[in-house]
Formats: structure tokens, sequence, C-alpha cells
């Protein structure tokens, strides 16, 4: 009972794990393959009817040569009792003439039964009996022809009983083989319902593949419905359809919906973890600028309850005097322009004051802003406390060492007394230290400057050979210590850049080149004209920079080795006011170097349009 009610189950799971292409392959073959048998019968039953309809014809002919025979025979004996009585010689003629017929008749027989021994050996016996009639009406027209009268020859002893025995053997026999060749017209019933038979064929081949046709495009539109019903319930959030059976095409996309839908779940469940809780508040914005959705940071961040904030326009929070800034900044984001961020103040429900920043993405498709708001109250606090401290280097710290290193020479020019060798000694070691301390005081001013946007760049066309004159003319001094050779590849290359800038970027490359050369070595520096840029390039044969290090040599305060500091000099600021020079400019700056191979440090400043 349960074999059975499972099995037309089992039977649809056995279609479902067919492909689609062998499902078509079904439609297209079953009817194709009832045709072939169809048409693989009617040619048996077409050979069948036409071999019936030649035994029939040929039956037809043989019936019609025996009743020929039997009207030769007739016609002979005919012929020869007239010839007999009248002598006349068209009767003789005539008899001659059937006779030869019915033997012709007999040939074209012969050949008919070829293949019917009984009939033809019937044939042969009826044969004999006609010729041996014939034979003996021969014998009386020779007779008639020897002047013997009929009365004298049929009085031949045994001729008359002779013949007429013969005559009804003869009759019998061909009354016989009559009876042997009556035809029907079986064949040709059979040619006639050919017709129906072919349009049944015709009807019922098309009607399988309608059926076929309907059952698989029904099963196959079925499930497909269902897998579209399971989009549109996920689109919804709703449970899904259960999953659907089989192995073919449509149970494989079924499954995998199924496994994305569930990916997404899940996804959608750390997502939403995440949004819950992270420490930034995470909103989407209507275009009345009113929250629609709220993360539950807004409780830790401003003091206000997600729900607090649902439907509530955002100048309710925002402080007075960036409420027109921020409505002006989302409207620009919402008609195309590349804004990525804005900054503003947001009032606590306590009543303080914080810095925002706003990332921001706007959705033309569900007209919303999508926004993270992060608390920078901290950062615009460390930017504060850092123009202070900048403040206080440059006027209260850089003056009174100034002013203390102008003391230290006076007291080496002896102004203030004679100093013995000790005291020199120490003078010149902190005038030293002092010019250090003022050189790091001044690198960390200009870098904030630039940082800060503050410096001016008095850009002119400026030809790259003559910075590069100017730049080893100010070093020349660290080469000629270490009787280091410079060569200088002169190939003019004009570009439009602050000249002052690019040699002190340069210098700077020099110095550390001088730096790290060792004694009696080269250092090459080529300038080079590209279609979108111009290039320096300074190479040196030192020790080069190892790879772990070649990403951090133009960070702040970074030495290849630790005791470069202290043998070389320097504090690490130099390669960062390089490359904040440059990239102010529009231009990159880099280095390629391999380990005890020397380095390479070039920047490219780009060519005007």
């Amino acid at each position: 009972m349960t074999s059975e009610a499972r099995s037309p189950k089992s039977a649809l799971s056995r279609i479902n794990n067919l492909s689609i292409g062998t499902k078509g392959t079904i439609v297209v073959a079953a009817p194709m393959a009832v045709g072939l048998i169809s048409l693989i019968s009617l040619f048996i039953l077409l050979y069948q009817s036409e071999a019936q309809i030649k035994e029939e014809s040929n039956k037809k002919e043989e019936f019609a040569l025996a009743n020929n025979i039997y009207q030769c025979s007739l016609d002979s004996v005919g012929s020869a009792t007239t010839y007999a009585l009248t002598k006349q010689e068209i009767y003789f003629e005539n008899y001659e003439k059937t006779t030869k017929e019915s033997e012709q008749i007999f040939s074209r027989l012969e050949k008919l039964l070829e293949d019917q021994p009984d009939r033809l050996k019937k044939l042969h016996r009826m044969q004999l009996l006609e010729r041996e009639l014939v034979r003996g009406f021969g014998t009386m027209m020779n007779l008639a022809r020897e002047g013997e009268t009929p009365a004298d020859f049929l009085k031949i002893r045994g001729v008359k009983s002779h013949s007429q025995a013969l005559a009804r053997q003869f009759t019998e026999e061909i009354a016989s083989f009559r009876d042997t060749t009556v035809t029907s017209n079986e064949g040709e019933a059979w040619r006639k319902q050919l017709a129906p038979i072919l349009i049944t064929i015709a009807l019922l081949i098309n009607l399988l593949a309608i059926l076929l046709s309907v059952y698989f495009n029904r099963n196959i539109t079925r499930r497909l419905n269902l897998v579209r019903d399971n989009a549109m319930l996920l689109a919804a959030g709703a449970p899904l359809h259960s999953q659907s059976t089989g192995q073919d095409e449509v149970a494989k996309l079924d499954t995998m919906f199924h496994r994305m839908a569930k990916s997404l779940h899940e996804a959608t469940l750390r997502e939403r973890a995440l949004v819950d809780n992270a420490l930034d508040v995470i909103c989407s914005i209507d275009t009345s600028n009113r929250f629609t959705e709220v993360n539950s940071a807004s409780r830790e961040a401003w003091g206000y309850e997600a729900s607090d904030l649902m439907g509530k326009r955002i100048v309710e929070i925002i402080a007075k005097e960036d409420v027109d800034a921020t409505i002006n900044t989302l409207k620009e984001l919402a008609d195309g322009k590349q804004l990525f961020g804005m900054e503003n103040r947001i009032v606590k429900a306590d009543g303080e004051i914080v810095q925002a920043f706003w990332s921001l993405h706007w959705s033309p498709e569900e007209k919303t802003y999508f926004c993270v708001i992060h608390d920078i109250t901290e950062r615009h606090e460390i930017e504060r406390m850092k123009r202070e401290f900048v403040a206080m280097v440059s006027h209260d710290l850089r003056s009174p060492l100034t002013s203390l290193q102008g003391t230290l020479s006076l007291l080496e020019t002896t102004r203030f007394g004679e100093l013995n060798d000790t005291g020199i000694t120490m003078v010149k070691r902190a005038d030293r230290d002092l010019a250090r301390l003022i050189q790091l005081i001044d690198g960390l001013l200009d870098l904030e400057k630039i940082q800060a946007g503050k410096m001016i760049l008095e850009k002119n066309t400026v030809d790259l050979l003559t910075v590069i004159e100017r730049s080893v003319s100010s070093v020349s001094y660290l080469f000629e210590q270490k009787n280091i050779k410079v060569e200088i590849a002169e190939n003019p290359v004009e570009v439009f850049a602050d000249s002052s800038k690019l040699v002190q970027v340069v210098i700077n490359l020099l110095s550390n080149a001088s730096k790290f050369s060792p004694r009696n070595s080269t250092v090459s520096i080529f300038c080079e004209d590209f279609d979108s840029y111009a290039e320096i390039r300074i190479k040196d044969q030192g020790r080069g920079i190892p790879a772990a290090k070649l990403n951090s040599v133009f960070e702040r305060f970074q030495q290849v080795e630790a005791k470069d500091h202290s043998e070389k000099g320097g504090k690490g600021l130099g390669l960062t006011i390089c490359k904040a020079i440059v990239e102010a400019h529009g231009g990159t700056i880099g280095v390629e170097s391999v380990e005890g191979e020397g380095s390479t440090f070039w920047l490219r400043i780009p060519q005007p349009e």
C-alpha cells in the first residue's frame, strides 16, 4: 500500500531528475519513435497488401487463362468436328490456330505457377488431357482428309467413348483448376484502409507530442514559478517555499537560490549585529531629512534612544549655526555632486555639543541618504592641542633656542673672555646640539605648515638642470669631505613649479646620498622629460635599503637603522617633507633599492597640459 502510494512521487522525482535538455529530447524523440514504428508497420502492411494484390492479380490472370484454355478446347473440338463434316480448310486452320493458342496459354500459366508446385502438377495433368483430346480429334480430321466419312471414323473402336471420357475428364480438371483460383479483394480492402490508418497514426503522434509538451511545460513552468515566488518572498523578507526536488537545472537553480537566501539571511544577521553593536551612529534619512532608521549606538553617542529619533528631522539635533550648511550639503549630494562627507555639530540630549563627521551615500533608487556619523570631538581637541603646541614651539621654544645659539656663538668668539680648550669643546658641542634641535623644530614647523595647506607655491617655468646645479653647489662641501664624485647628465628639462621648493627637495636627497655613500664613490643625477611628467633621479652607491623598509622611508621619524640617528644625524623628517612638497606639486616620489647595491631616489613633477 505504501509502495503504491509512493510510486507516483518516485516517478515524478525520476522525471525531475532529468535535465531540461533531456526532457526536450523526450518531447521530440517520443513522437518521432512512435511515428517511426508506425511507418515501419505501415510499410509492412503496404508490402503485404501489395503482395496480396499481386497474388490476386495472378489468380485473376490464372482464372482468365484457364477459361481461355477451356474456350480454346471447345473451339478446337468444334473446328475439328465441323471440318470432318464439311472438309472446309478454314475450320482446319482454325483448329490449328486454337491448338497453338492453347499451348501458348499453357506456357504462360507454367510461368505464373512456378512457385506453386501443386497447382503446376494439376496444370500438367490438364495439359496432358488436352493434348490427348486434341490428338484424338486430330486423328479424326486426318481420317476425314483421307476420304473417310464421319460415320466411318466415329465407328472406329473406342474413339468416341475415349474422346468423351477425355472431354469429361478435361472439363473436370478445368473446373477444379478454376475453383482453386478463386480471387478475393482483400488486398484492395487493405489499400483502402491505409488512409484512415495513416490519419489515425498522425493524430496519435500529434496527441502524444502535445501531451508530452503540456506535461513537461507545466512541470518546468510550475517549478520556475516556485523559484520566482521565492525571489519575491526573499525580497519581502518572508519565509521561502520548500525546496524543489530533483536534479535538473530548475532544481539546481532553486537549490542555489535557497543557499543564497540562507547566506543573505546570515549576512543580514551579521550586518545587523555589526550595526547594532557599532560605536558610530548608523542611520538612513529620507528626502524630508527625517530619520527612517537608526542603530542603538545613538543612545551612547548622543543620549537619544533610536526609537526617539525615528521620524524626527535631523535639524532638531544639529547646532543652529550648522543647519543651513548641512541641508545644502545633502541637497548637493542628491543633485549628483561628488561628496563623501561633511562636518557639523550635534546637540546631545543633555545639551552638550559634539563635533561629528558624516560619511554620506545617496541612493537615487531608494531616495534615501545612508549615513555613518563619527564623533570627532576628540580629534578636534587633539588638533587644537596640536596647533597650540606648534605655536608654542614656534614662539616659546624656537626663539629662546635661537637666542641661546647666538650666545654660544659669542662665547666661541671670545666675546665674553677666553675659554680653555675644554670650554671651547663644550661650547662647540652645545652649539651643534642646538643647531640640530632648531633644525628639528624648523622641520616640524615646515611639515605642519604643508599639511595644514598653508604652504604657498610660487610656480614659474623652471629649468631642472639649474635646480640640480644649485642643489649640488649647496651641499658640495659634504661630497668633498668624503671625496665623492658627482656626475650630472646634462639634459635641459623645463617644468612649471616652485624653484626654491624643488631645490629644497633635491638638497635633502643629495644630503642623504652623501651620508650613506662610501668614500671615493659616485653619485649620479639624471633628469628626463616624458610626455606627462618630468623626472629627476639621484643614484648612489651606498648600502641600499632593505625591502621591508622601502614603503616606510618617507614616513616621519623613520630611520633605516636605529643607529643612523646618532651616527648620521637627522631626525627622520627630511624625506617626509620632500614627499609633502612633491605631492603639493601634484607629483610623486619614490625609491628603488637593492640592499648592498645602492639606492635610486626619484621624483616626478607633472607637466602642464
